[in-house]
């Protein structure tokens, strides 16, 4: 499968961007919840759909003190 071929860094953007190929793919990567655990508290919206997408999978939360909104302080 393609998310397992990605590094890192790339994986966020581009499971939000495959998610916009075609339905299947949609569906496929949406149900994947190991796609879904990197949290960086950047968009609330974002994060809450992160959180329903990733299950019981655990997350992995990045904080940069430069870029923290108010609402993950």
């Amino acid at each position: 499968m393609i998310p397992d071929y990605w590094e890192d860094s790339e994986r966020d953007e581009a499971s939000i961007t495959l998610t916009h190929v075609c339905r299947g793919w949609r569906e496929l990567f949406v149900s994947r919840p190991s796609l879904w655990t990197r949290l960086d508290c950047r968009s609330i919206e974002k994060t809450r759909v992160y959180i329903e997408r990733s299950k019981t999978s655990p997350f992995e939360i990045l904080l940069d003190g430069n870029h923290i909104p108010s609402y993950c302080e």
